[in-house]
């Protein structure tokens, strides 16, 4: 399988996948301002997640064809837009209260030049949060074959946001459960994407994942989830 279709295998199963999305939009809601700017938002999931919270939502995506999704999606929520751009060269003269960008850091090979071009979008006091593969170690065909440059650690995370001049706030694993799989699937087997049926079988027991790790913080996960501030 190529990237465009891996691509688009993730898109079309995860965008489905309700009770997960929920879970990652409640690690960082609490971090989101009035005005946001989402980075690489594809079809509109997240964008429509946080448009229904009331949010004033401006989404980017390079996809032409994700973004025509996301625009249909987004329609009825006054106030949010999507446009199609490329968000490594994009000048944007307004500022936002937070900037999202969910699983789009790891496919920027110069991630620290794209972290300060982000920063230099919020307003003082500002967020930027970042959902990013975590555990180096993890590093399989899964992640080569969607365009993954690197997996991250906290250090790493770290280190990336405070080169972009950001305070780090909070830097937390995230899916202790979907590392088991990715190991099996990348690392084993080889594979460039998983069953659709395990996907799903995720999704379903993705309560008890949510209820295990609100009780117990992970030590490790698939994910990191990082906040940062723009104390400028």
């Amino acid at each position: 399988m190529d990237g465009g279709r891996a691509q688009d295998f993730w898109l079309e199963n995860l965008g489905e996948a309700e009770r997960f999305n929920r879970w990652v939009l409640s690690r960082f809601a609490r971090h989101l301002g009035e005005d946001v700017l989402e980075v690489g938002c594809g079809s509109g999931t997240f964008t429509v997640l946080m448009a229904a919270r009331g949010h004033r939502v401006t989404g980017i995506d390079i996809d032409p064809s994700y973004v025509e999704t996301a625009k249909q999606r987004v329609a009825k929520f006054s106030g949010c837009r999507v446009a199609c751009g490329d968000a490594t060269a994009a000048d944007w003269p307004e500022r936002f209260d937070t900037v999202v960008a969910l699983d789009v850091v790891e496919h920027i090979e110069d991630d620290h030049a794209f972290l300060r071009r982000l920063a230099r979008v919020l307003r003082p006091g500002g967020k930027l949060v970042v959902k990013v593969p975590a555990a180096p170690s993890l590093m399989s065909t899964l992640d080569r074959v969607v365009g993954h440059h690197r997996r991250y650690d906290k250090a790493s995370l770290r280190e990336t946001f405070r080169d972009a001049g950001l305070t780090p706030l909070s830097l937390s694993h995230f899916n202790v459960a979907g590392t088991l799989g990715w190991w099996l699937n990348g690392k084993v087997l080889k594979r460039t994407t998983p069953p659709g049926e395990q996907v799903k079988a995720f999704e379903t027991l993705v309560p008890l994942f949510r209820a295990a790790e609100s009780i117990v913080p992970p030590p490790f996960g698939l994910s990191l989830i990082g906040v940062a501030a723009n104390d400028a």
